[in-house]
């Protein structure tokens, strides 16, 4: 009994440092959507059916968010008449949750996804998402290198196989508590676990999970810092308005009202009035940075048209 009762205090022991920990980052993501909502609502009767598909699209990924955030937060994931409450996928939580809190401790974070079998990924999700939003905690900012981590699987032989690897962070106290809880579990459902950590890297393995029964799943690979954008513009309010909707769509934003002295951009999105200011500053730009494209911002631009100019 008092062991049982031990692992249910380590449990929300781990649960309580995972929601501290992923909080800033998650109220900022839902910020960043109520500001496109904000957006197309200012828009009124002007707001065509683009408009109003990011509006919607905002609604669910705010409801998508909170959702596992608030499942993780309790104690097991069932609900109080012993039915099993609808859980997110590990590889879904990782990019709703872990991704945001990667962005913002400028960490390159990628995920591989395969499919999981419902019951091992139900058991699986909230220790790996204790696992890894331990293991960014214990990251210090401005590092350099940045520190990457990737987590991955692959199936073989009809079993499925998760990777998670980090270099350049370090295993502190809350990780290893995770991943002692994370080898447990392992081990009473008869995966095959392996280890490894050193100062500046860190290393686990789950195997042997039988890919039957899976979970729908997107095998795409999903990266922190996938699309890095340069957005110049003088007004602050248009720079965070438009950021946030960029970075709710997969870019990675550094939004400046100067030419910045240095940094790695693919695209870059420049105000208008400022580019038939100064003619030749979308082509410095793009040959200082080596910029795929340059793309200037025309007054009252619509969030869902400057998507379709950045994916051009």
């Amino acid at each position: 009994m008092n062991h049982e009762r031990r692992e249910v205090s380590a449990a929300e022991d781990r649960r309580a440092r995972t929601l501290r920990l992923l909080l800033p980052p998650v109220i900022h993501r839902l910020n960043n959507k109520l500001a496109v909502l904000q957006l197309v609502n200012d828009l009124g009767s002007d707001a065509g059916d683009a408009e109003r598909l990011l509006a919607s699209d905002a609604l669910v990924a705010l409801r998508d968010t909170l959702e596992p955030l608030a499942l993780h937060a309790r104690s097991s994931g069932a609900s109080p008449d012993g039915a099993v409450a609808r859980a997110p996928s590990l590889f879904r939580t990782q990019r709703l949750l872990v991704l945001p809190l990667a962005r913002t401790l400028r960490v390159e974070y990628e995920l591989g996804e395969v499919p999981l079998p419902l019951g091992a990924d139900e058991r699986l999700a909230g220790l790996f998402l204790d696992l890894c939003v331990a293991l960014l905690g214990g990251h210090a900012l401005e590092q350099n290198p940045r520190p990457r981590v990737r987590l991955a699987g692959d199936v073989r032989d009809g079993q499925v196989r998760l990777r998670l690897s980090a270099y350049g962070l370090e295993a502190k106290a809350g990780a290893l508590a995770a991943l002692d809880a994370l080898a447990r579990l392992a081990r009473a459902d008869g995966f095959a676990f392996a280890a490894r950590s050193s100062a500046h890297a860190f290393g686990v393995c789950v195997g042997g999970i039988p890919a039957s029964a899976v979970t729908p799943s997107s095998a795409r690979a999903v990266r922190a810092a996938r699309r890095r954008l340069l957005f110049l513009h003088a007004d602050g309010a248009v720079r965070e308005e438009v950021a946030a909707v960029l970075r709710e769509n997969a870019f990675m934003v550094t939004e400046t009202a100067d030419e910045p002295a240095n940094g790695a951009f693919e695209l870059a999105l420049v105000e208008q009035r400022r580019a038939l200011a100064e003619p030749g500053l979308c082509a410095r730009l793009q040959a200082r940075f080596a910029l795929r494209r340059v793309v200037e911002l025309a007054p009252r631009t619509s969030p869902a048209r400057i998507l379709e100019l950045l994916r051009a």
